[in-house]
């Protein structure tokens, strides 16, 4: 095998590597290393790879590493993967991956991480994330974090969550955010927050929003509460509504609102209830409505009560609508004012405009069904 030189060794056929042992491998003289091919490479038994070595390693070229095949990178010495550069790491086939140990993965050189690619990252073992350290965390290329996979996330060191950046935390899949629990995104730092994206946030953990610190929670972007659900709401802890801007509260999902409970909507301060629009009105449970505290709710804009659905309508009582301002009772749609309980209408009809008492008669003229047998249990028949 020593007459063997780079243009010998390329010319073989692919199949031909089958028949090289780890014996006749460590007999090829190092500067051959440079004639395998990728197709070749792909094609050389497991068991070759014990014969490799750092000077035939080094003479490898780049298209060959396209070849690597996972039990060929299991077989590979260990000290060897510190000779790995990022190109090399970079032309790795995404199947090599599962070759990956948490040995060998540990064993890469911190510069070697700059080559990972993000189908590449998405598929190596979970547990070789245990491995993961500061300094190859931080050579990492920002588009390698759109592969990370939740189990992945789940076996990275926790201290490592305080080395995510905006712009890192914003480049991880949705589907990453099921691997956060309580405990590592709490170790996140309140500046990476400024990474996350609503279709993020939405799929994020509600367990986590019960033990989020108000200083990651200011840093939060206004569009990422563009994807908040009402299980997250539910968990959140009340006290970080104080730390929230009011323009930022106005951001909120509307179908987010049926996570208030009376008591948590009952703690907000004016300023954000002030924002609140029609669609997030619309979102509110029957109970809270019914139990909203009175400066709050006069100082909700009279525009927000124009979203008021007709179910909402139907649970309401005339102890809170006497409450209600000229104002919000004028914002109320003809279907919605159909929709109220006699006693609520009764109490609300010195309130109501000309205009919405006509358009409320047009509304019944129109023949839509009538609530119950034919009686009026809504808005007069007028």
């Amino acid at each position: 095998m020593g007459g063997f030189d780079a243009t010998r060794v390329k010319n073989l056929a692919p199949e031909a590597m089958a028949g090289m042992d780890a014996g006749r491998f460590g007999a090829l003289p190092p500067e051959a290393m440079a004639g395998f091919r990728g197709d070749q490479f792909g094609n050389l038994p497991p068991a070759a790879m014990a014969a490799m070595d750092a000077e035939r390693f080094g003479q490898l070229p780049p298209d060959a590493f396209g070849g690597f095949q996972p039990d060929q990178l299991k077989k590979l010495p260990v000290d060897l993967m510190a000779e790995f550069s990022p190109k090399e790491l970079g032309n790795l086939p995404p199947e090599a991956m599962g070759g990956f140990d948490p040995r060998r993965f540990g064993a890469l050189p911190p510069a070697a991480m700059k080559g990972f690619k993000p189908d590449q990252f998405e598929v190596l073992p979970p547990s070789v994330f245990e491995a993961m350290r500061p300094e190859m965390f931080d050579q990492l290329p920002p588009d390698a974090f759109g592969g990370f996979q939740p189990d992945q996330l789940k076996k990275l060191p926790v201290d490592l969550m305080g080395e995510f950046s905006p712009n890192e935390l914003g480049n991880l899949p949705p589907e990453a955010m099921g691997g956060f629990d309580p405990r590592r995104f709490g170790a996140l730092p309140p500046v990476a927050m400024k990474g996350f994206k609503p279709e993020q946030f939405e799929v994020l953990p509600p367990s986590i929003f019960k033990s989020m610190e108000s200083e990651q929670f200011a840093k939060l972007p206004p569009n990422a509460f563009e994807g908040f659900q009402p299980a997250q709401l539910k968990k959140m802890a009340v006290d970080l509504f104080d730390v929230m801007n009011p323009s930022t509260f106005s951001e909120i999902n509307p179908d987010a609102f049926a996570g208030f409970s009376p008591k948590k909507f009952n703690s907000l301060s004016v300023d954000l209830v002030s924002e609140i629009d029609t669609e997030q009105f619309a979102g509110f449970k029957n109970k809270v409505i019914a139990k909203m505290d009175d400066d709050l709710l006069g100082s909700i804009d009279p525009g927000a009560f124009s979203g008021m659905t007709e179910k909402q309508a139907k649970k309401l009582k005339p102890g809170i609508v006497k409450d209600f301002s000229r104002e919000q009772v004028e914002a109320l749609d003809p279907e919605v004012i159909d929709a109220l309980p006699p006693a609520v209408f009764d109490s609300l009809e010195d309130e109501f405009s000309n205009k919405q008492l006509n358009d409320l008669e047009a509304l019944q003229g129109e023949g839509l069904p009538a609530q119950g047998d034919g009686e009026n249990i809504g808005g007069p028949v007028i």
